[in-house]
């Protein structure tokens, strides 16, 4: 995470990855827009149980342009997947 980000692991451990947004809105919502709207209904659309390893319709990839730490912009491949624990 040091390396790649620029964050200290302590800093960044446990926070959510908004800090990696980046800084300016409208870049943000060139590049990334689409995939605002992606993963919202992915969140809200959580539905029934997954159906075992081969049911995708809970689990979701996309390309999202981040800032790391020096304000630099990078691609990164960002993979949601809705888990349940058992009751």
């Amino acid at each position: 995470l040091e390396d790649l980000f620029g964050y200290w692991r302590a800093w960044a451990l446990g926070r959510n990855f908004r800090f990696l947004m980046l800084p300016d809105a409208l870049p943000n919502r060139v590049f990334n827009g689409q995939e605002f709207s992606r993963i919202e209904d992915f969140c809200c659309n959580q539905g029934q149980k997954d159906q075992g390893p081969t049911d995708v319709s809970h689990m979701m990839s996309l390309l999202r342009l981040y800032s790391v730490k020096s304000k630099q912009p990078i691609w990164c491949c960002l993979y949601l997947r809705h888990v349940w624990l058992q009751d």
